[in-house]
C-alpha cells in the first residue's frame, strides 16, 4: 500500500511543532476552544488562567448598575459552549489592570461585541472615537448601537457612577477623547428600570413615558 504524502499545510505545521518545542504557532493557538465563564458583561475568564480577558470596544453595564445581571447572564451563555479568542493588531495586548484585550467567538463564530450590542446589553466604547486604539470592528459597533436602544438607557459616554474611561483599562492616546470631561448623570425610574439622563441631549431617545 504506497504511503500518502503529507499536505503542505500539515508538513509545515509539523515542522513549526519541531522547532518550536512543541508549542503551537501563534494562529492555530488562537483557533483552539477555550472554557471558561462571564466575570462581568464585558470580561470572561478562562479555565486554567488567572488572567482574564477584556472585550475589545464594547462597555457593559458595572455592579450595581441596571442591566448588569442580565450583560453577565448573556456573555455566560455565549460562552458557555467555549470560546476563541482573536487579537487586534491596532491595540494594546493587554490593558492597565493586565487583563488580555481580545475579541471573542463561539464555536459558531459569533462574534460578543455583536451580540451583546444587537441585544441593547453593551454599547460600542473605548475606540478611536473616544480617545483611544481604532479597531477593525468599531464601525459595525457603532452603526449596530446606534440602531439598538439600549435596555436600561446605558449611556457609560454621557457619565455616571459606573463605567468610566478607566475601567477599561484601555491606554489612550493624546486627544480630545482622553481629557473629555463628562457630567455626572441624574437617574428617573423608567418602567422598572432606572434610566440614565445626561443634563444635555441624550444619545438615544428617551422611551415614552420616562420623565
Amino acid at each position: 500500500m504506497k504511503a500518502r504524502l503529507a499536505s503542505p499545510v500539515v508538513a509545515g505545521l509539523a515542522a513549526a511543532l519541531l522547532m518550536g518545542g512543541g508549542a503551537l504557532p501563534a494562529d492555530a493557538a488562537g483557533s483552539r476552544l477555550l472554557r471558561g465563564g462571564a466575570v462581568d458583561g464585558d470580561t470572561v475568564w478562562v479555565t486554567g488562567r488567572t488572567q482574564t480577558v477584556r472585550v475589545i470596544g464594547i462597555d457593559t453595564p458595572e455592579r450595581g448598575q441596571c442591566g448588569y445581571d442580565r450583560a453577565k447572564r448573556a456573555t455566560s451563555r455565549f460562552v458557555s459552549d467555549g470560546f476563541r479568542l482573536r487579537k487586534s493588531a491596532t491595540t494594546d495586548n493587554k490593558d492597565r489592570y493586565q487583563r488580555k484585550l481580545r475579541y471573542v467567538k463561539d464555536p459558531r463564530g459569533r462574534d460578543l461585541g455583536v451580540y451583546l450590542i444587537r441585544r441593547g446589553l453593551a454599547v460600542a466604547r473605548y475606540d478611536s472615537r473616544d480617545g483611544y486604539e481604532w479597531h477593525r470592528k468599531q464601525k459595525r459597533y457603532h452603526r449596530l448601537d446606534r440602531k439598538q436602544r439600549n435596555v436600561c438607557g446605558f449611556n457609560p459616554t454621557s457619565g455616571g457612577t459606573g463605567s468610566t474611561g478607566g475601567s477599561s483599562g484601555a491606554t489612550a492616546t493624546p486627544g480630545a477623547g482622553a481629557s473629555r470631561s463628562r457630567p455626572p448623570m441624574r437617574a428617573t425610574a423608567c418602567r422598572g428600570f432606572e434610566q440614565p439622563l445626561p443634563p444635555g441631549p441624550t444619545r438615544r431617545p428617551v422611551p415614552a413615558g420616562c420623565s
